[in-house]
C-alpha cells in the first residue's frame, strides 16, 4: 500500500529507541517512493532526522515555512576548543574579539563559514597549544525556540 498522504500526530511519543529508528526508516523509505507525510510533533530531535520541509506554528499561527536545510543553515554555529591553558585562552580569545558563550568551556559563537586560522595563531602567540577543536551547530529545537521568541517579541512590539 502506497498512500499519497499520511498524517501522523505525535508518532514518536512513547516509542523506545528501536521503534523510533524503525519508524524513521519507514517514513524515509515511503517518502522516497512518493508518499508525503504531514507530521505534528513536539519531539523536535526526531523531526530533525526525517523532515525536509517545515511549517512552524504557534497557537495556530504560521510563524515560518522553510526547509530543514535552510533553517539549520541559519542556526547558530559554535567552535568548542580544548587547550593547554583554557583560562589564558579564554582571556586571549575575548581580547581578540571572539564571543565566548559558556563559562565552563571555550565555546565560541561563530559565523557559518569561519576562517579558523586566526584562532590557533592568536593562541600560539601566547604559547597556548590547541588540543582539540569541535564544530557544533544549533539544532532544530534551538532554531524553533529562537523563531518563537523573535515572533513573541515582534507581536508584543505591535501591541
Amino acid at each position: 500500500m502506497n498512500p499519497q498522504l499520511v498524517i501522523l500526530d505525535e508518532p514518536m511519543n512513547g516509542l523506545d529507541p528501536q521503534a523510533n529508528k524503525e519508524l524513521r526508516l519507514l517514513i524515509k523509505a515511503k517518502s522516497q517512493s512518493g508518499t508525503t507525510f504531514l507530521i505534528s510533533s513536539h519531539i523536535l530531535s526526531e523531526l530533525q532526522k526525517v523532515a525536509d520541509e517545515l511549517l512552524i506554528l504557534d497557537h495556530g499561527r504560521i510563524i515560518q515555512e522553510t526547509t530543514m536545510k535552510d533553517l539549520l543553515a541559519a542556526s547558530d554555529h559554535y567552535l568548542i576548543l580544548s587547550t593547554s591553558n583554557d583560562p589564558l585562552a579564554r582571556k586571549v580569545l575575548t581580547q581578540a574579539g571572539y564571543h565566548l558563550v559558556s563559562d565552563s568551556e571555550l565555546k565560541i559563537h561563530v559565523a557559518a563559514k569561519v576562517n579558523l586560522e586566526p584562532i590557533p595563531k592568536a593562541l600560539d602567540h601566547q604559547k597556548i597549544t590547541v588540543l582539540d577543536i569541535q564544530h557544533q551547530d544549533g539544532g532544530l529545537e534551538e532554531s524553533v525556540l529562537k523563531l518563537l521568541n523573535e515572533d513573541q517579541l515582534e507581536t508584543e512590539g505591535q501591541k
